[in-house]
């Protein structure tokens, strides 16, 4: 059972003696965690000690239920109210609280700093207010005694045994005795009505209820209701009704007839009686992965005794301020505003096709029920020959991420399956067949370190091959069909047994999509190659092209370094990188365009190429960018500012005709023995070729 210990530590903390403030304090911290944190019955019992003060002439007959809760009682402890600032009321509620609770103990700090000696020594006034508000019994009851320790001078109280037996007078509840409005989607807020209306948009929630319903929704706060969900996903809050009639849409639209308003209480005092909900198409209840969670479109409206109706804000409320949108599942949220809760359920799919579906199982499968079909969401058996088309006579249209990842599975089959998505497959290191021949979206990594896997995916519908989908797998051929104008980056990265490639026009091919497919030998579809990103072909040392990619015109780091068989032919180049062509021996030659303003470290080291042309815009030619090339004669624009070390060191250059701007050549930049430089009189060219012996010529 429960115990607190009510130390001079605790009661220094205290500061105040407001109960309303301590519940409504509980829930607003309880409420700004994620809903997988929530403790979602201490809010209710927050909700129904709320609705007891607010019905309750006796306010302090919720501190009774609360005083038995684990969790209530850990909530509170550093909150706890100073014995000294409490009025007697407040006291004497504490004490009788202790009393008709069970197990617990208080400490010499309690009895110093109070005064009173909680069981076995209450002052004749505050039993006297106990007696007179009906928490215990009168004189003729037998409290509890207390037993004092020699050991001690102060009386600990002792725990409560099992067999001793507690006076506490119950708590009666009041109802009141109104009509309810007639079916206008406005509730009377009111107690002991037969029939609920329709839901037509609009909600009111009650407030004289001694239990919340279970968390499905926006569930009702009331006293005797059996079943109150409407399938909106969001209850109305009322008193003694039986039930409520379903709603087969999720969003109602808001009626336009005038509400009835509620009878006037008995006394002309106004109570706020209720909170009237209505949303808008803007309010969202289906998000997929990434989405924000949002209120928008929501309006709320309390409701008061006399009939008026106010606006209330969100900010005015307790509510839930975030869910974790990266996960599929089912939330509920939680808008808290005096003596209401509002419960909203929502949902988080993977995507837009599977926004606001259904979550399903079976023995082996679990799947989310689209509008598409089956979406397979966990495997759970340990079948190693899958053939899945039907799951539950549902067609399967999707495998979800990392489904089959890691499994022992050798052949999978599938003539519905659409979509294959991020790392379904991956890991798989058993799988030599996957036959789904109407696919037509491969995700990242679906097949990455499938090291038996000969062939892809048979499918003449493929329009997405997603980053690193083959990734050191084991495939031998791969046919990319026209459709895909993108190879994705790493698509097939390390595939060693990879031989027959078919681009079939690709134009743009990402980082790392072949790299080290160092037995590729045959590859198709070439000539509509215009960008190559960084390590595209990367060592693909035995790769022949059919044809010239002479649309190129873009080429990144290391992209085709050391395709030594590619026949490249002349290349036109507008962005280049560093050792993009690095021994390409089958590189004739090269126009660099003046949008490039500085030819990287050796972008074109090795390569066997005779021609190059350097445009007006040229600044620098960095470290190695020509060496070890057959170029024999070179033109420098007049923007050429500087060569950098063996920049242009080749032993068959012969010519270069230098320009004035020239201010600096870094050191072997030139192979000088048979080399000659035509420089303008004293001009850094001039003084360069004095200086190093270097045949040269005036222009």
């Amino acid at each position: 059972m429960a115990n607190i210990d009510i130390n001079a530590r605790v009661i220094d903390n205290v500061k105040n003696d407001d109960i309303v403030s301590i519940l409504n304090s509980i829930i607003d911290d309880e409420l700004q965690k994620d809903v997988s944190l929530m403790n979602t019955e201490l809010i209710d019992e927050c909700v129904n000690a709320l609705l007891q003060l607010e019905k309750e002439d006796n306010q302090l007959a919720a501190l009774i239920p609360l005083m038995g809760s684990d969790d209530f009682l850990q909530k509170i402890q550093p909150k706890l109210y100073a014995w000294k600032n409490m009025n007697v009321f407040l006291r004497a509620g504490i004490i009788a609280s202790i009393i008709a609770s069970t197990t617990f103990t208080a400490n010499a700090a309690y009895e110093k700093v109070t005064g009173v000696n909680v069981l076995g020594n209450i002052t004749t006034s505050i039993q006297s207010k106990l007696i007179d508000w009906g928490l215990i019994k009168d004189e003729q009851e037998e409290l509890i005694p207390v037993k004092k320790t020699e050991e001690s001078t102060t009386a600990p109280i002792r725990e409560i045994e099992e067999d001793d037996e507690i006076k506490v007078k119950p708590v009666v509840k009041t109802k009141s005795n109104n009509d309810k409005t007639t079916n206008h989607g406005i509730e009377n807020l009111n107690g002991d009505d037969d029939e609920k209306p329709t839901d037509t948009g609009i909600l009111n929630f009650n407030g004289d209820d001694d239990e919340t319903p279970t968390d499905n929704g926006i569930d009702q706060l009331n006293d005797d209701d059996d079943e109150n969900t409407t399938e909106s996903g969001i209850d109305q809050f009322e008193g003694d009704d039986d039930e409520i009639e379903d709603d087969t849409s999720r969003k109602p639209e808001p009626t336009t007839e005038e509400p009835v308003a509620p009878a006037k209480p008995e006394s002309d005092e106004v109570v706020f009686k209720g909170l009237s909900v209505e949303y808008d198409d803007n309010f969202k209840l289906d998000y997929i992965y990434g989405e924000k969670l949002s209120y928008d479109g929501i309006k709320l409206t309390a409701i008061y005794s006399n009939g008026n109706r106010e606006p209330v804000s969100l900010n005015d409320c307790s509510y839930t301020k975030s869910v974790n949108m990266n996960v599929t599942a089912d939330y509920t949220l939680r808008i808290i505003y005096k003596n209401c809760v509002v419960k909203i359920d929502i949902t988080v799919r993977p995507d837009d096709e599977t926004r606001g579906s259904q979550i399903c199982e079976n023995d082996l499968f679990d799947y989310l029920l689209t509008k598409k079909g089956a979406y397979i969401t966990k495997y759970k058996g340990n079948e190693t020959n899958i053939d899945l088309d039907k799951i539950d006579g549902y067609g399967v249209y999707a495998i979800a991420a990392q489904v089959f990842k890691g499994t022992d599975i050798t052949d999978f089959t599938s003539d519905t399956v659409i979509k294959v998505f991020d790392s379904a497959f991956k890991d798989c290191s058993e799988l030599v067949s996957c036959y789904t021949p109407r696919a037509e979206y491969i995700g990242n990594n679906a097949f990455e370190n499938c090291v038996k896997l000969p062939h892809p995916v048979f499918s003449d519908y493929i329009t997405h091959l997603g980053t690193a989908a083959y990734k050191n797998s084991g495939i031998e051929e791969l046919l990319i069909k026209n459709n895909l104008v993108n190879i994705s980056d790493e698509l097939c990265e390390n595939c060693s047994k990879l031989k027959a490639l078919n681009l079939c026009g690709a134009e743009k091919i990402g980082k790392y999509a072949f790299s080290e497919c160092t037995a590729l030998a045959s590859v198709l579809g070439t000539a509509n190659i215009k960008e190559a990103e960084d390590f595209a072909f990367y060592n693909c040392s035995e790769a022949v092209f059919d044809e010239k990619p002479t649309a190129l015109h873009k080429a990144g780091e290391n992209a085709f370094a050391y395709c030594h068989k590619v026949d490249f032919g002349k290349l036109s180049i507008d962005s280049v990188d560093k050792y993009a062509f690095a021994y390409c021996y089958l590189l004739s030659g090269a126009e660099i365009s003046g949008d490039i303003r500085v030819v990287p470290e050796g972008a074109f080291r090795g390569s066997h190429m005779t021609e190059l042309i350097l445009n007006e815009g040229t600044e620098e030619i960095y470290d190695t960018a020509f060496m070890s090339t057959s170029i024999v004669t070179v033109h420098l624009p007049s923007t050429l500012k500087s060569i950098g070390t063996y920049g242009l060191y080749s032993i068959k250059l012969r010519e270069v005709y230098c320009n004035k701007a020239l201010e600096e050549i870094g050191t072997s930049a030139f192979f000088k023995s048979k080399l000659k430089l035509y420089v303008f009189e004293n001009t850094y060219a001039h003084t360069y070729a004095v200086e190093n012996d270097i045949n040269y010529e005036l222009i």
